[in-house]
């Protein structure tokens, strides 16, 4: 006798009433639970009310056969086991039944036990079967629920991004107003203690003319360092597309004008003549660009022995590369990736708004041009520019040089 699992509901499906009732009587006596049809049609139907574990199956019955019925089950109830119930001489039909589906097949013979192992392998079947569409049912339950869990991830990781990049935003802003809070107190702090005391002259009969003068120009410089400062903010914070040409000579030469007044006279500037280009930028925009890098590499250099500013240009057929180089201390591989930033400096108060890179780089990118830094702490920087140029011949009158 073998175990039978806890369901063992046997439908059996043949023509003879004789073989009907002695399976029906063997399989009772063995534990099972037995119904029988005396048909293939039948069989189906009752396979619907009895919903039996395994179908033992009668090969040839008029009407519909044993293979009708195979047919019919793996189409309807593919789970369901069907071992085929068979003469000795019909085994190549009942072959024919295992291709289509069927479980097993057993020959009518009067020993019971071949039959009963038959259905017992057909139930251990049913229960592998029942245990495998579990496992699958969990399985995909399991992936609904991963997928559902990653997407809750996901969104919790944009969330928390999109706060972070909120944070950023505000620290920024932060950095902002208090650089330029700084950069505008100080000069407007002048403008007002001068125009404070020029409001008070009648109270001091000791004020001389050349005070006087001194005090209202002081204003005026601090007023236009505030004009300048407003400026540059405006250009870093307002994007736009940057258009007009200029000549390259003319451009260094009114830069160096500025650079005047910001070189110590033991710092060694030195700037080639440039070559018979014309920039693609506007006048102004270039003059900014030159006189920013000259004024960052000059500071940088000042107090290093023997400091040196030098800038070169070069015309090539892709653009204009323009590069400042200096013997400074260099900037710390830290800083590197912030010197862009608007009002990022590392320079002493009163000595820079930490606007000028960051507007450069404005300026180049508007022009479709790129800046690249390459800096060694202790050796100095670099930094090349690379420039459009405007399709349009120079005139030999206006290559004078930038001296």
């Amino acid at each position: 006798m073998y175990a039978l699992p806890e369901s063992n509901r046997v439908l059996v499906i043949d023509d003879s009433s004789l073989v009907r009732s002695w399976v029906e009587l063997e399989l009772y006596g063995a534990g099972y639970k037995v119904h029988t049809a005396d048909s293939g049609m039948a069989g189906l139907q009752e396979v619907e009310t009895f919903k039996p574990d395994v179908v033992l199956c009668d090969m040839n019955m008029p009407g519909m056969s044993g293979l009708d019925v195979v047919r019919a089950l793996r189409l309807r109830s593919p789970e369901l086991p069907v071992v085929i119930y068979t003469e000795q001489q019909e085994i190549p039909v009942a072959v024919e039944a295992l291709r289509l589906g069927a479980c097993g097949y057993v020959i009518k013979a009067e020993d019971p036990e071949p039959l009963r192992r038959e259905l017992d392998t057909a139930l251990q079947y049913r229960s592998l079967w029942s245990r495998q569409k579990a496992l699958e049912e969990a399985n995909a339950s399991y992936q609904k629920d991963l997928e559902k869990m990653v997407a809750d991830k996901t969104a919790e990781i944009a969330r928390l991004q999109h706060l972070r990049a909120q944070a950023e935003k505000l620290a920024a802003l932060g950095t902002v107003v208090a650089g330029v809070a700084h950069e505008i107190n100080n000069p407007l702090a002048v403008v007002l203690a001068n125009l404070r005391w020029v409001a008070t002259l009648d109270e001091d009969p000791h004020a001389t003319p050349e005070e006087q003068r001194l005090a209202i120009a002081e204003a005026i410089q601090c007023g236009e360092r505030i004009q300048r400062i407003v400026k540059d903010l405006r250009r870093v914070s307002h994007p736009g597309v940057a258009t007009g040409a200029c000549f390259l000579s003319e451009a260094m030469r009114e830069a160096l004008v500025v650079m005047r007044e910001h070189t110590p006279a033991a710092v060694r500037l030195e700037v080639p003549a440039p070559p018979a280009v014309l920039a693609g930028l506007a006048q102004d925009d270039l003059v900014t660009v030159i006189s920013n890098l000259l004024i960052n590499a000059v500071h940088a250099v000042e107090g290093r022995p023997a400091p040196l500013v030098r800038m070169t240009t070069e015309s090539r057929p892709a653009g204009l590369l323009l590069r400042v180089t200096d013997n400074g201390m260099g900037i710390a591989p830290e800083y590197l990736a912030r010197v862009r930033d608007p009002f990022f400096t590392t320079k002493a108060p009163g000595r820079g708004t930490g606007l000028g890179l960051s507007l450069v780089d404005r300026i180049i990118r508007e022009a479709g041009g790129e800046m690249s830094i390459q800096s060694a702490v202790g050796e100095g920087t670099t930094i090349t520019l690379s420039l459009p140029t405007a399709a349009t011949e120079v005139p030999p009158s206006r290559l004078a040089p930038a001296a």
